[in-house]
């Protein structure tokens, strides 16, 4: 689904039931009512054929799109679509497929709207229909979509398929930018790019794959010290102490599982509080968390360095083992991580919890700076931050919701 020219650089942009992979138009679903169908695994694939002046065909080259991610956002669910050469986030809406530009906050790493959502292609339509799609950035041009056809018969190595067709064009030009020939319920089947009114490219779909619209999450782990599944919540009420011992309450905090990231280390899940973001996953070893970012030339979502392993589960009383961020060798690591006990009553507002108890001593003095306790099942239950062995800040869980 090929959006825009390589402009979009500047912006970031389940288990499920037994995919559809088709590579003729008699698998498409005619009943599906979205333009674009998206959800997680969705997979489309091109043949890019690059055009000398005279039309011949000077080179060609595979790419693909699919649906690696979504997020649900305070404006709903958007789903990340990752391409060859660039990315986006789309919802599904009344009006028809809406993106946004996404960034990610350099000291919060929480994902976070840049500029506002545009409705490129709009569905349903009316042939002749003319319409602006802008974005109120100063990175992306308005665009002019006029649609030229609602029923355009396109023949592609996919098969051949019933498709709107939607045209791009300059607005201070009005020479034609793209052409995009979509079929509803299937998607992007063929797109072309004009320079000065000259077609410079054409993209044909070769094969595709889609999903169901449902999203459920991957098998919980048993055995997972934090339970993992989108819509999982976790409130908190902290509270600081001051040098003189006088304490000092502090707002509530909430953490939330908002979306996830097939990623190659596997699914990811988004984890999002009030003042910073994470990106988490159970293995057989523990909870672990991963660094996500931004590639700086294609905006793609990457992983930095190796996962962290945190909450090591199941683990043994004295085990210890060093925080390594980012890759981190060993002899690196700034702090070390001991599980001080398995079995340890805990009260706070929320109830009462047994938990595993562990605390993090910075590994050159040994110095005691954070104890967390994390109930299996449940989460983090309550945590303590010190300073100089004296206790600094507490944060306590007073109410959770966990998916079954």
């Amino acid at each position: 689904m090929r959006i825009s020219s390589p402009i979009w650089f500047v912006g970031v942009l389940l288990t499920v039931a037994m995919p559809l992979f088709s590579s003729s138009a008699m698998a498409q679903d005619l009943k599906h009512q979205s333009l674009i169908p998206v959800a997680m695994g969705n997979r489309w694939e091109y043949r890019e054929s690059e055009l000398r002046e005279d039309g011949t065909v000077a080179s060609t080259r595979p790419t693909s799109e699919v649906i690696r991610s979504f997020y649900d956002s305070p404006r709903g669910r958007f789903f990340y679509l990752e391409a060859t050469d660039y990315c986006m986030w789309l919802r599904d809406t009344a009006r028809g497929l809406e993106d946004v530009m996404m960034a990610v906050d350099e000291e919060t790493m929480t994902l976070k709207f840049d500029g506002k959502p545009g409705v490129y292609y709009r569905y349903p339509v009316e042939e002749g229909q003319t319409y602006l799609v802008d974005y109120e950035t100063e990175f992306m041009p308005v665009t002019v979509m006029t649609v030229l056809e609602l029923k355009a018969k396109v023949q592609v190595p996919a098969g051949e398929f019933t498709c709107i067709k939607y045209q791009s064009l300059d607005k201070e030009t009005r020479l034609p930018e793209s052409m995009h020939y979509v079929c509803p319920g299937v998607g992007l089947v063929k797109y072309e790019t004009y320079e000065e009114g000259k077609l410079v490219t054409n993209s044909e779909l070769t094969k595709y794959q889609l999903k169901k619209e449902a999203i459920s999450d991957s098998p919980r782990m048993i055995n997972a010290i934090m339970p993992i599944a989108l819509g999982n919540s976790w409130t908190y009420r902290g509270t600081s102490v001051d040098a003189d011992g006088t304490t000092v309450a502090e707002g509530p905090s909430r953490d939330v599982i908002r979306g996830m990231y097939e990623s190659e280390a596997g699914s990811l899940y988004y984890l999002e509080s009030d003042d910073f973001g994470l990106w988490i996953q159970n293995t057989p070893q523990g909870n672990q968390d991963v660094e996500i970012v931004l590639d700086d030339e294609t905006s793609h979502l990457k992983m930095v360095g190796k996962p962290t392993m945190y909450y090591r589960y199941p683990a043994k009383p004295g085990t210890t083992y060093d925080l390594l961020y980012g890759g981190l060798e060993e002899d690196e690591a700034y702090s070390t991580i001991t599980v001080a006990a398995l079995e340890e009553e805990v009260t706070v507002p929320a109830g009462i919890f047994i938990c595993v108890r562990y605390e993090s001593h910075i590994k050159e003095t040994g110095e005691l700076e954070r104890v967390e306790f994390v109930s299996p099942g449940t989460g983090l239950v309550k945590t303590e931050e010190y300073l100089d062995d004296k206790l600094t800040y507490t944060s306590v869980l007073t109410r959770y919701n966990i998916r079954n």
